[in-house]
C-alpha cells in the first residue's frame, strides 16, 4: 500500500500550523475545564455538565479560588501548555465541590455522591492492548516493526506530543538485551542529541550497529501537539519519499513504514 507524500494531511487529519492565538485559547480553556471536571466527575457527558456547573459556581462564590484557577489558565493561553499542566488545579475543583456539598441539603449531597459512583462504575476503561500509554500497545508497535524488518537494518523515529520518547528508547535497548537487533538509530528525529544519560553505557554493552538503515519506521502517538510540536513539522525532519505501509495499533497509536 503506497500513500503519496502529498496526502499526509488527508491520511492523518493534520491541522495546519497557521493556528491563531484565539484557537489556542479555546483549546487550552477546553482542556483545563476537562481536567477540572475529571477531578470531580468521570468523563461522561451527561454527568460532566454537573461537574462543570459546580466548578463555575465555586469560581463565582469564592474569589480566592477564582484567582487560583484563572491566573494559571490565562498564563497557559500565552505560554507552552500540555494537558498535564492542569493536574495541579484538580485539588481546587475538589475543594469547590466540597464547599458546595456542605452548603446543600443532605439528600441533594447524597444524590451527587451517588451520581459520582454511577459514573465511575459505568466509565469505559481504555484497552490495554491498544491504548498508547500501556506497555502491551507499545510492544505491539515494536513487534510489528521487527516483523516488517525481517532482519534488515532499520531506523525508528517516534512522534509523541510530549516530544521525548524515553519509553521507546528504553524498550529498544531492553529488546536488544533479549537478543533482538538494535535499530541503526532510534530517537524522536534523525541526528537528535542523546538525552538519556545511561544510553551510551547501555549501548556499549551491546554489539555495535555499523550498517546503514534499509528501512525506516515511524511510531506515531496522537494527538498532534499543534501549537508547540506540530506533527507536520516533525515529518519534515524525517528524510523519506513516501509511506509504503501503515499499521493502526489503536485510536492514538500508529506505525508507518516509509521509504528512504
Amino acid at each position: 500500500m503506497k500513500i503519496p507524500n502529498a496526502s499526509f494531511n488527508q491520511c492523518f487529519g493534520l491541522i495546519s500550523q497557521g493556528i491563531t492565538n484565539n484557537h489556542k485559547i479555546a483549546i487550552v480553556t477546553q482542556s483545563v475545564i476537562h481536567e477540572l471536571n475529571l477531578a470531580i466527575l468521570p468523563d461522561i457527558p451527561w454527568l460532566s455538565v454537573i461537574g462543570l456547573l459546580a466548578v463555575g459556581a465555586g469560581i463565582l462564590l469564592w474569589p480566592k479560588i477564582r484567582l487560583l484557577i484563572l491566573i494559571p489558565l490565562i498564563g497557559f493561553w500565552f505560554l507552552h501548555y500540555n494537558p498535564w499542566y492542569a493536574y495541579g488545579l484538580a485539588p481546587l475543583a475538589v475543594v469547590i465541590v466540597g464547599k458546595i456539598l456542605r452548603r446543600l441539603p443532605q439528600p441533594i449531597a447524597w444524590v451527587y455522591c451517588l451520581l459520582l459512583l454511577i459514573g465511575s462504575a459505568s466509565r469505559k476503561n481504555p484497552d490495554l492492548a491498544t491504548y498508547k500509554a500501556f506497555l502491551p500497545a507499545k510492544l505491539t508497535a515494536m513487534n510489528y516493526i521487527y516483523d516488517q524488518a525481517g532482519g534488515q537494518p532499520f531506523a525508528s523515529y517516534h512522534y509523541l506530543p510530549e516530544i521525548y520518547d524515553f519509553a521507546y528508547q528504553y524498550l529498544y535497548i531492553w529488546q536488544a538485551f533479549r537478543g533482538r537487533p538494535l535499530p541503526t538509530e532510534f530517537s524522536y528525529q534523525p541526528g537528535a542529541p542523546t538525552y538519556i544519560n545511561e544510553k551510551a553505557g547501555l549501548l556499549a554493552m551491546l554489539p555495535p550497529v555499523t550498517k546503514q538503515p534499509e528501512l525506516i519506521f515511524l511510531i506515531i502517538e496522537k494527538p498532534d501537539n499543534i501549537w508547540h510540536y506540530p506533527f507536520e513539522s516533525w515529518l519534515k525532519q524525517i528524510n523519506f519519499s513516501e509511506v509504503v505501509d501503515k499499521k493502526i495499533i489503536g485510536p492514538e497509536l500508529e506505525v508507518w513504514q516509509v521509504a528512504p
